[in-house]
């Protein structure tokens, strides 16, 4: 299936960024975009504050780029 993907994480998730950067070369090779949020967690990822100016507008910038402005 043809599909545009991306992984997003916070740095300070050191266990799942660890296994994303091993993974990055493959998962590139496949097509798979990443984004990686310097200084945020898994839990600073997803608070309202870091969704509203960070992590929202990141994605939302990459669907922009990746799919068209009408996506």
């Amino acid at each position: 299936m043809s599909c545009a993907r991306l992984l997003y994480w916070g740095s300070e998730d050191r266990q799942m960024a660890q296994r994303l950067r091993r993974a990055r070369e493959q998962l590139t090779l496949q097509d798979v975009d990443f984004i990686e949020f310097p200084g945020f967690d898994h839990g600073g990822c997803s608070s309202p504050e870091a969704l509203a100016h960070v992590v929202v507008p990141a994605v939302a910038g990459w669907l922009e780029q990746s799919l068209g402005a009408e996506w």
